[in-house]
């Protein structure tokens, strides 16, 4: 890889900091989702 002039290290970063991201976003849209079908539920 290095010879074709790629950074593995900053590949790996790079897709564990978006893979972290994107993850966080969908919990927070998740734990949005069911806090107000509670909310709903109860309410």
């Amino acid at each position: 890889m290095a010879a074709a002039g790629v950074d593995l290290t900053e590949v790996l970063t790079t897709l564990e900091r978006d893979g972290v991201d994107r993850f966080a976003r969908s919990w927070a849209e998740l734990h949005d989702t069911v806090g107000r079908a509670l909310t709903d539920a109860t309410g």
